[in-house]
């Protein structure tokens, strides 16, 4: 009697865990072959933006066993603006599209990728300042800015007496 039961207990756990594999596949092959990893791709300014559809895409396992590979024909479309300079895109937002196959029918997908200058400039001082009393230096000379942005750099010296002998701090900022 002991045997018998441990067999029918067997016979219904290899059952059910088949069942929960055969749904499980049945469920996968059902859904999209490909979907988005993000609606929203974040790109840093003066990084390239890819062009491979892997770098955007999920693919579906076991939907792709069925009807092959869909990255050998999906075909990816975006529109970068590059200012005259082919390296990287320019700072803003552009809209992308996945072409691709499923179930014998052309699908898309579409996202955004974002392109942002999030880097700070690098503030560069080309010599030390030292001047004497009551003589006026041109600071603007002195410093620069460094960054793949057009960056302005404004100097803030209001703390200085350029008539008294002595250390002050200036504040250079680029924006």
């Amino acid at each position: 009697m002991k045997v018998k039961h441990i067999i029918i207990t067997a016979f219904v756990g290899v059952a059910t865990i088949g069942g929960i594999i055969f749904i499980n596949k049945k469920i996968n092959e059902s859904g999209p072959i490909l979907s988005l990893k993000e609606d929203v791709f974040n790109v840093e300014y003066g990084n390239g933006v890819s062009t491979s559809v892997y770098d955007y895409v999920i693919v579906n396992q076991a939907k792709a066993k069925l009807q092959g590979n869909p990255l050998k024909t999906a075909k990816l479309e975006m529109d970068l603006n590059t200012e005259g300079h082919t390296a990287y895109p320019s700072v803003g937002s552009y809209l992308a599209k996945i072409s691709f196959k499923d179930d014998n029918e052309e699908k898309t997908l579409e996202f955004t990728v974002n392109v942002e200058d999030t880097t700070e400039p690098e503030i560069k001082q080309y010599y030390d300042l030292e001047c004497y009393v009551g003589e006026d230096i041109d600071l603007s000379e002195a410093f620069g800015a460094k960054d793949l942005s057009k960056t302005t750099i404004e100097i803030d010296d209001s703390k200085v007496d350029y008539n008294k002998a002595g250390q002050y701090d200036i504040i250079v900022k680029a924006t």
